[in-house]
């Protein structure tokens, strides 16, 4: 069963509001599901103990205003939970972004210096700074030089091309589970589409806790 909100809806938050119960409903359920993603061999930026309750697999694009809207209310609810959610991040850079991939190389190379959440955190919540530029790389090792990571190391491994194949791996494992856009979530194995306010999160961990849901 899959929850699909709008990104590009103008009340997009309004619904998601809206649905809290739904998704509830969504995440306790044991009906038919999309299958998550295959887990890769490569290593993945995650927040959260291992044996968490709530396991949150997010896809996203760094670009997609969407994704950058959703993150808030999901720290938030991260930061009220972190001993027991799980929040891992995953690749799906899309084509109409024409920085996506630049975004996705240079955060895949600030994760090699342990600084993957500080420099995703920023080029998130400054967008609008480096979406629309001919050349992104000076911003980003702007925000990777605020989060005290190297940033000439950062801009060499990005240039690079160093984690292209993780990239695509993480692009082809979505696709493979029918993800189309951004953000796509999967909650124990089941998979919704959009942002959600952290009251819903709340929601879900509720349900999840009440039902000891499977942990994927």
């Amino acid at each position: 069963m899959e929850i699909t909100i709008n990104p590009s809806s103008k009340k997009w938050w309004i619904v998601g509001g809206i649905l809290i119960l739904v998704v509830v409903i969504f995440v306790m359920s044991s009906g038919a599901k999309k299958a998550p993603p295959t887990q890769s061999t490569f290593t993945h930026a995650t927040r959260g103990p291992s044996d968490a309750v709530m396991v949150i697999r997010e896809y996203s694009d760094l670009q997609c205003p969407a994704c950058g809207a959703a993150q808030a209310p999901l720290l938030e609810f991260w930061k009220k939970h972190q001993d027991e959610v799980r929040w891992e991040a995953n690749n799906f850079p899309l084509p109409q972004h024409k920085n996506a991939m630049s975004a996705a190389n240079a955060a895949e190379c600030a994760l090699d210096q342990d600084k993957y959440w500080q420099f995703a955190d920023v080029v998130f919540e400054k967008q609008s700074e480096w979406s629309d530029l001919a050349d992104p790389m000076p911003k980003f090792k702007e925000y990777m030089a605020t989060v005290g990571g190297d940033a000439g190391k950062m801009e060499a491994c990005a240039k690079a091309q160093t984690h292209a194949d993780k990239i695509a791996q993480d692009k082809k494992d979505g696709e493979a589970a029918g993800i189309t856009g951004t953000p796509t979530f999967f909650v124990n194995g089941n998979r919704f589409v959009g942002g959600m306010t952290a009251d819903a999160w709340e929601q879900g961990l509720a349900s999840i806790k009440a039902n000891l849901g499977p942990r994927k």
